[in-house]
């Protein structure tokens, strides 16, 4: 600061400063006091029993927040509402919108950004700033401010390097507006995880000693959760699903589930799909793989304390993938003329030709559901060769000769796939291929944009035959929006065991590529029929974060940045029809390229 504060009553007053790489306190006529008993700190007073009115003040953000929030008084909510949870005789109350006025000290716990501490300048690198007065033995007013001219959002696990997390910063400084200070500058200093420590970390929700402080200060008088259940060991083999589940009696009761891999001791936090600490009493995978081999650990707690740990050890074995492939693919997704053109790429392995089916549909649609098909799909077949790419062969109106409509439309009834009318102007190719990366084009005849599906079909008579020289990947970038407007990649496990396979939704990662207009934060779903089976949002925030590079390597993909949102999945799947659809994890439009690639053994 470069001038102390000036303050219009005698009031005794704490202010805290929350930096960048950790948070300094500092005292103004009240000297902060450390328990001797516990590792948590408290400095000074605290609030009368009640209502602890916060007026939250922050606005709304430009866009869509990586948690899905469209208001910073929302995460403001959702950060008080991790203590309100713990507090017994005092809760916090968020006034949302408040018009309070501004000022310090007023009447009003006001919460807001700010380009200055109330006329004195933000110091380096500090965050975020609490302002805490008392009156006898209670605390009267206490104010946080948010220096503005950070780069903020809201997530959830590990820090990410580009931006400042605002629920993180707001639950660490609501709990120096309950009166807690930092257990890490007691006297001794004790080392302890707690949000409430000095330095940001990746901490995000509360640990045994914020809710030992708190409840030191606002008693709630609750028992501790009692187990009363334990997991179990189990082997599985791979492809099969996991479910692990623990039973504990209390009230307002969250399970923390770790998990330390058979291949590395180093214990961590089990995540959801969005990257949250998964918090529910069951853990379940639906695809378990060799790699999710390890002990599971998880305790229940509350405010009052914790219940002990209960772990299993669990056995994934793999199994033989030799007779499954990937059989039929697809894609979904806008297609114009231009840059708008709709490009899937698909690969076939082996030394000899295989017969394919690739269809480009779009009026046909229109039966199914889609309100804006592309009226005149027009198809064509290229193949890439050392970096050159060649037509292969091209359509437009599949039944214009009858002779080729009669050899199309009997592969398709072969194949499973659905009629097309006679006279439509969906688009269709029956070609033999030489082993080789090709791709399909589909742009529009008449000009105007709409949905198109490509389908790419193994068109091989025998199993053998697919099994020795096979489709392996489908590739499509394309504009993602939302609704009809997903970008969506079928495919078949065919065969008779499970077969390995890599998803990506790639946003942020294509601007190295040159791509301009990416979606920003694509959302990655996997769906067996109509039931979401999977899901990752930012694959370097999930349980196969480490795995995963490994993996990219393997499949002879590019890297993606662990700062990006990109997503991925790696899952072994058992026979079947499944649909992997990329989206905007908050609404978020623009280019996506949705990857579905087979792990070879």
């Amino acid at each position: 600061m470069n001038r102390p504060f000036s303050f219009r009553t005698p009031l005794n007053v704490t202010y805290w400063v929350t930096f960048g790489g950790g948070c300094l306190r500092r005292a103004i006529l009240a000297l902060a006091i450390a328990s001797t008993v516990q590792a948590y700190m408290i400095s000074g007073t605290s609030w009368p029993s009640g209502d602890i009115p916060l007026q939250l003040q922050l606005g709304a953000p430009a866009a869509p927040l990586l948690d899905g929030s469209t208001h910073w008084d929302d995460v403001a909510i959702s950060a008080l509402n991790r203590w309100n949870e713990i507090l017994g005789r005092a809760r916090f109350s968020g006034v949302k919108n408040s018009n309070a006025g501004r000022d310090y000290p007023n009447v009003f716990n006001n919460v807001f950004f700010s380009s200055t501490v109330y006329g004195d300048d933000w110091g380096d690198r500090v965050l975020a700033i609490t302002l805490r007065r008392s009156r006898g033995s209670n605390t009267a007013e206490a104010d946080v401010l948010v220096n503005s001219k950070e780069s903020w959002n809201s997530y959830r696990g590990s820090l990410r390097s580009s931006v400042r997390d605002l629920e993180r910063v707001l639950a660490h400084e609501f709990g120096h507006v309950l009166g807690l200070g930092h257990p890490d500058e007691a006297k001794p200093a004790q080392s302890v995880a707690a949000v409430m420590n000095s330095h940001v970390s990746n901490v995000y929700t509360l640990q045994p000693d914020d809710v030992a402080g708190a409840n030191a200060l606002y008693a709630s008088g609750i028992g501790a959760p009692v187990a009363t259940g334990s997991l179990t060991d189990q082997t599985i083999t791979a492809g099969s699903p996991l479910t692990l589940t623990f039973a504990a009696s209390g009230t307002n009761v969250t399970y923390d589930w770790t998990f330390a891999p058979s291949t590395n001791a180093t214990q961590r936090e089990l995540l959801d799909g969005d990257g949250e600490r998964w918090s529910a009493a069951s853990f379940s995978l639906f695809s378990a793989q060799p790699s999710d081999s390890g002990t599971y650990s998880v305790l229940a707690r509350n405010a009052a304390g914790a219940s002990t740990v209960s772990t299993a050890r669990v056995t994934v074995t793999p199994v033989s993938m030799a007779n499954a492939m990937l059989a039929n693919l697809s894609a979904r997704g806008r297609a114009g003329t231009g840059s708008e053109t709709f490009i899937v790429g698909f690969v076939v392995t082996g030394k000899t030709p295989k017969p394919v089916l690739v269809r480009a549909i779009g009026p046909t649609l229109s039966g199914q559901g889609i309100q804006h098909p592309l009226a005149d799909p027009r198809l064509t077949l290229f193949r890439t060769v050392d970096g050159a790419s060649s037509t292969v062969d091209a359509n437009d109106n599949w039944s214009a000769d009858a002779a080729t409509a009669a050899n199309l439309r009997a592969a398709a009834q072969r194949l499973g796939a659905f009629a097309l009318p006679d006279g439509s102007t969906d688009a269709a190719l029956l070609v033999t291929l030489e082993p080789g990366v090709y791709s399909a084009h589909v742009d529009s005849q008449g000009g105007a944009a709409g949905i198109t599906l490509v389908e790419v079909y193994d068109a091989d008579q025998q199993l053998s035959d697919s099994l020795t020289h096979k489709l392996v990947n489908v590739s499509t970038r394309s504009f993602a929006g939302a609704g009809e407007e997903q970008l969506i990649a079928g495919f078949v496990v065919g065969g008779t065991s499970p077969k390995q396979v890599l998803l990506r939704a790639v946003g942020p990662g294509l601007k190295s590529r040159g791509v301009t207009d990416v979606n920003t934060d694509p959302n990655l779903t996997l769906f067996r029929g109509t039931n979401a089976i999977a899901d990752n949002d930012d694959w370097a925030y999930s349980n196969q974060t480490d795995l995963l590079p490994a993996v990219f390597t393997r499949v002879g993909t590019s890297q993606l940045d662990p700062d990006s949102y990109d997503s991925a999945l790696l899952i072994t799947l058992p026979p079947g029809v499944y649909t992997a659809s990329a989206a905007g994890r908050s609404g978020e439009t623009g280019v996506v390229l949705l990857e579905v690639f087979e792990v070879a053994e």
